[in-house]
């Protein structure tokens, strides 16, 4: 019961409630510590057009698939968390550079563009991912969630005024 109130039942990743629980404690730990984290918000780019083209049954397994991937991207100290339909979070905790959280967007974003295989051949979802650290662009959870999210929605509108 505990796992089920804690993770998602599609992904099996951190749900939203229990990754809440994780980005206090890490805020606190980075506060006593003076060490950094980023919080990551990720969103797959066109999604609904993947689900309208190739059903929901489809759509469910591309989101296990990227969960999968980005599970693969992250230390076991770290955590992914799927918020609802397809945005995800990870929490990067210990972070020492900016350069450091730069390179594990870009590794998330080349890991998530190389197509996915078996059954979901040919599809290769992109994403647009926000990010926010501590303590330059927030102290507190809320504060760090809304600057990520605006930063991804940032990215993806820039995204979308490019095509």
């Amino acid at each position: 019961m505990r796992y089920l109130a804690h993770h998602d039942a599609l992904t099996g990743l951190t749900n939203r409630s229990l990754f809440y629980d994780r980005l206090e404690s890490a805020l606190h730990a980075a506060h006593r510590h003076r060490s950094g984290l980023a919080l990551l918000f990720l969103d797959l780019n066109d999604f609904k057009r993947i689900n309208d083209a190739h059903g929901h049954a489809v759509g469910d397994r591309v989101i296990c698939s990227v969960a999968r991937r980005l599970e693969g991207c992250v230390r076991e100290t770290d955590t992914v968390a799927r918020m609802g339909g397809d945005e995800f979070t990870v929490l990067l905790t210990d972070i020492h550079s900016t350069d450091a959280v730069s390179r594990k967007v870009e590794q998330i974003l080349a890991v998530l563009s190389e197509p996915l295989g078996g059954e979901l051949d040919g599809l290769a979802p992109s994403c647009s991912i926000g990010v926010a650290c501590y303590p330059a662009d927030g102290e507190d959870a809320d504060t760090l969630l809304s600057h990520a999210d605006g930063d991804m929605y940032r990215i993806k509108r820039h995204r979308s005024a490019a095509r």
